[in-house]
Order: structure tokens, then sequence, then C-alpha cells
């Protein structure tokens, strides 16, 4: 029942500040539960650099962890203080510059004649925070993100390739095309498959929102029942020509009753009525508005007529 007309002014304005700190509550929900996955993410990575750079240089590592900390801790205080543009932006190019140097310690940062390779922790980091990222089902942010990785990567990769090109002339091919550069592919697959995901996501929320609108529209004018059975049809709904029960029901003199009532008794007057005539319509037919109702019987084929006397569909209050 639409009942705005009803209510006082004070009281709908009311309705809409309630509304409002219920979605301010929930945006904070959803920010607090954000940040507390993004800082699980942050220290598992922060912890796996610093384990991985045992037998390296763990000054420059704990250098980048450390700075890689400050600025992270400031975007999530600017954040929660909703002073942030962009914030999930900012927080993947910032996770994308992270990733870039500590690949470039494992690949550039060593001399030539050192062992360069991807360590294992090394390796996990990329993953780690693309999972991360993927948690935010944003083909965006996954692409950005992982687009900045990959591009510092295969340039590390190639200029580690051209130094020893350098030193050893004729080494480019094989210094270049060897297992760190399928690593990175191997990265690059599983940034577009996490991409497809989210892209996919996108699209069947989009389809149930288109969905529910269109069932929303239709339960206007149809019943539950009715309105399921359109959906379940689709297109391939049979229309067929079979015997049907339509009824009508108004309130007697309504118009004039509404005139000289006042609005709570109305409204309640009228919440009883649509109580008791949409209970027995939704049990038996299709539809009521308003103060007045229409019932249709075998609209469907598998709800068969039933005969039914007045005095079993409506009290004798009603008559």
């Amino acid at each position: 029942m639409n009942v705005l007309p009803y209510i006082h002014t004070a009281n709908v304005r009311q309705l809409f500040i309630n509304l409002n700190e219920i979605a301010r509550k929930l945006r904070r929900d959803l920010r607090i539960r954000f940040i507390s996955l993004r800082m699980v993410a942050v220290f598992a990575a922060v912890a796996i650099t610093l384990i991985g750079s045992a037998g390296r240089d763990s000054i420059i590592y704990a250098a980048i962890a450390a700075i890689y900390l400050i600025v992270v801790t400031f975007l999530t205080g600017m954040f929660l203080a909703s002073r942030l543009t962009r914030p999930l932006t900012c927080f993947a190019v910032l996770d994308a510059i992270f990733v870039a140097c500590v690949l470039y310690e494992h690949i550039l940062g060593t001399p030539i004649t050192n062992d360069h390779g991807l360590t294992t922790a090394g390796l996990v980091i990329p993953f780690i925070l693309l999972s991360h990222i993927g948690m935010n089902l944003s083909g965006r942010l996954i692409i950005i993100f992982s687009a900045i990785v990959l591009t510092a990567w295969v340039t590390m990769l190639g200029l580690m390739a051209f130094r020893h090109e350098i030193g050893e002339p004729g080494t480019f091919l094989d210094a270049f095309f060897n297992l760190d550069l399928g690593l990175a592919l191997s990265f690059g697959f599983a940034a577009i498959s996490t991409c497809l995901l989210a892209v996919d996501h996108s699209q069947t929320r989009r389809r149930a929102l288109k969905i529910d609108q269109w069932r929303h529209n239709l339960a206007r004018f149809f019943s539950p029942l009715v309105v399921a059975h359109l959906q379940e049809a689709g297109n391939a709904l049979d229309l067929k020509r079979r015997p049907a029960a339509i009824m009508f029901v108004d309130l007697r003199d309504f118009t004039s009753y509404a005139e000289t009532t006042p609005a709570s008794q109305l409204a309640g007057v009228l919440a009883e009525y649509r109580r008791l005539v949409a209970g027995t319509i939704f049990a038996f037919g299709d539809r009521s508005t308003s103060s007045s109702a229409m019932a249709s019987w075998r609209c469907l084929a598998s709800r068969p007529l039933q005969r039914t006397t007045p005095s079993e569909l409506w009290p004798a209050r009603w008559n």
C-alpha cells in the first residue's frame, strides 16, 4: 500500500534521515572490512619480502618494506577520512610500484655475475597482491595493477638480457627467453583470468539487476505467481484462450469517506482492507490495487478454477 499521502511531512523527513544513517553505517562497515582484508594482504607481502631477503641485501628490502608501510598507512588514513579521491586506484598503483621495486632488487639490483633470478618469496608477492585486488571484482583495477607490474617485469628482464649482451655478445636471447620470462607470462595469464572473472561478475550483476527491475515492474500489475510464470516462460510464453473469472471489488462511498476521515484512521482502514482483500485474492487469484481490487482466476493453466461462494471469501463486516 502506498501510505505516503497519509504520512506527515516530518515523518517522511525522519524516514529519509534514518535511511541516510543506515547507508552511512553500511559504507563505514564496508570500508572497515576492506581495510581489514587489505592490511592482511599488505602485512603478508611485507613479511614474505623480509623473509625472502635472506642471503641478499636485507637493508634495502627492509627500507622498501618500511616506505611501503608508511605510504599504506597514510593512504589508509586518508581513505577512512574520506579525503582520498579514487582510493582503490591509488592502492592498486601503490601495490604495483611495491612489486616493481621488489622485482628490481631481484633482477637488476644485483651485479650481473650474481644470481638475479626470482626466489619463491619474490614470486609469491605479485600473486598475493593480484589476488587481493581481484577480490574487488573490478576489471579496471586489475588491468592497472597487472599492466604496471607486467610492463616493469618484462622491461627489467630485457635490461638484464641487454647487460648480458654487453658482457658476452650473442647471449641476449638466451638471457631473455628463460624461466623468469615464463613466470612473468604466467602472472599475465593469471591477471587475464582474474580480469575475465571480474568482467563476468559485473555482467551477471547487471543482468540480475535488470531482471529484478523487470520483476518489480511486473509485480505492479500481476501477482507473484503470474510474475514467476512470466519469468520462467520468457519469450516462449504460450498464449492460449481459456475460461477465466474476473471480479472487481470497491469500497462503497470511499471518496466521500476519505474527505471527512482523519488521515491516521483512513490509513488504518485501507491497511486492514488491503490485508483482507489481498490475502484472499492472492490465495485464489491475481491482483489488488488501491481502494478497489481486481481478481482474475484461471489465467494460468496450473491454477484451475475453484467454485467459491462470496461468503467464503469475505467476512460479513465487508458486505
